[in-house]
């Protein structure tokens, strides 16, 4: 009787110990805090990394309808895109595998209309979140190499001080023009709409290009054709 109580009492302690030590384990591989997902309306998922105290996307948006589920019109033809005054988007020479890669390419009124295109708890950054971010990598001098993907597979050679440091992993979606509709830029620039305007015509931008590792600031008409991020709010 005592050796069959002696091999039960046995049996317990090893199936706690297993039982312990795979809870222990699961905690010591706790999940991320510094990284994560969102998805769109149209259900296309992004990987988010956190850089400072802000949550950015890591990846340029794609979504073709609204928070609401109502589409964001495609325009492909130069006029229409060109004349519109409304919320438009469309693809780099409106071919759908650039924007598998880079994104879409939005107007600044898409940016700003009230049926939102960024998801639920997400926003299109103003000036003040551009400026945290660029501050929190070092100011506008160096903060462009610390956002860009390295390599040349995506950015044009040579790629001047791009280390992606911040896992921002900022492409070179190009852009569309506000006057012809042309597209031009894949490869050499990435440029992202700010809210923050200039004036009734002109809202301010963050680009960065092939060529040197730095982050502008400058402004261009309403009816560009850029890059979107999202930050949470």
């Amino acid at each position: 009787m005592k050796t069959k109580i002696l091999v039960y009492q046995l049996f317990v302690l090893c199936t706690l110990t297993v039982i312990f030590t795979a809870c222990k384990e699961e905690e010591e591989e706790p999940a991320d805090p510094n990284n994560g997902t969102v998805t769109d309306s149209d259900g296309n998922s992004y990987p988010t990394i956190k850089i400072g105290n802000q949550w950015w996307m890591s990846e340029n948006l794609k979504t073709t309808s609204f928070r609401n589920g109502e589409d964001i019109p495609k325009l492909a033809g130069s006029g229409e895109w060109a004349s519109t005054g409304e919320a438009a988007y469309c693809n780099f020479e409106n071919d759908s595998v650039n924007a598998e890669v880079y994104g879409c390419l939005y107007n600044w009124h898409a940016t700003v209309d009230g049926r939102k295109i960024c998801p639920e708890g997400w926003h299109v950054p103003n000036d003040d979140n551009w400026t945290t971010l660029i501050e929190f990598l070092g100011g506008e001098q160096v903060a462009g190499g610390k956002l860009k993907q390295t390599g040349t597979e995506y950015w044009n050679s040579p790629n001047t001080d791009a280390t992606n440091e911040s896992g921002f992993v900022a492409l070179p979606g190009g852009v569309r023009s506000p006057i012809s509709g042309f597209f031009a830029g894949l490869g050499t620039t990435g440029s992202w709409w700010s809210t923050s305007v200039q004036n009734a015509d002109y809202s301010f931008v963050w680009g960065l290009t092939s060529s040197n590792g730095a982050i502008s600031h400058y402004d261009l008409n309403k009816n560009s054709g850029l890059s979107v991020r999202c930050v949470k709010d």
